[in-house]
């Protein structure tokens, strides 16, 4: 199957909030940040978020097509420092919706818990992440096209990059992509356990802190 990948244009933004919402409502974090929620009611939320990581400097966005029938299939986020402003032209009623966002946080979030969450990636980032480390923030395929090359075409983007400036490169894998990052030279550093009882959920989820080493030091 041939697959694009090309930079994120606001049209796109409609399939990839729908991708986001295929790819994650099923993990704990998302039962228990959206309790006894249809997924659909987080769309709005999952839309305005996609269009602020477009108005971003430092946010390179990617999508993937399907060549043969143009469907979207997947998309990527990276943080870069201090690179090229990564803004993307925005239309007046979408830069009105980033400024809604929370507004559109559906009710009955449990927003202790969804908060707590990127305090904790931002905390474990801090302890892990050297001044020239560029992260992958987010990486998913749609249910329908995964197992076929999708996540590696929208990694070598990534992956090229970081080797061109002998950078590494930092992520939070879920278990389901560890084999992935795994194949393409990331590293364990350390796991993430998230505990939701103290916030009144259930459980726990595991997230694995990685990185891919830079290239000189790979040599």
């Amino acid at each position: 199957m041939p697959i694009q990948t090309r930079p994120t244009i606001e049209s796109d933004v409609p399939a990839l909030a729908l991708i986001n919402i295929d790819c994650f409502s099923h993990h704990e974090y998302w039962h228990n940040a959206f309790p006894s929620m249809d997924p659909a009611r987080t769309y709005p939320l999952k839309f305005a978020r996609c269009l602020q990581k477009l108005d971003s400097m430092d946010e390179h966005v990617f999508t993937a097509v399907d060549s043969t029938t143009g469907r979207i299939i997947g998309w990527s986020r990276w943080t870069i420092p201090g690179s090229a402003d990564a803004r993307v032209p925005l239309s007046e009623e979408a830069k009105m919706k980033i400024t809604q966002i929370e507004s559109v946080i559906p009710e009955g979030t449990n927003r202790a818990l969804y908060d707590d969450f990127f305090t904790t990636l931002k905390e474990t980032r801090a302890l892990n992440m050297e001044i020239d480390d560029i992260a992958l923030d987010y990486i998913a395929t749609s249910s329908e096209y995964q197992r076929k090359g999708v996540a590696t075409k929208l990694l070598q983007w990534g992956m090229d990059y970081a080797d061109e400036n002998d950078v590494r490169i930092y992520l939070e894998a879920t278990p389901e992509g560890y084999p992935l990052y795994r194949k393409y030279g990331w590293r364990k550093v350390e796991d993430i356990v998230l505990d939701f009882e103290p916030f009144g959920g259930k459980g726990t989820a595991t997230y694995i802190v990685m990185t891919r080493e830079r290239k000189s030091k790979r040599s």
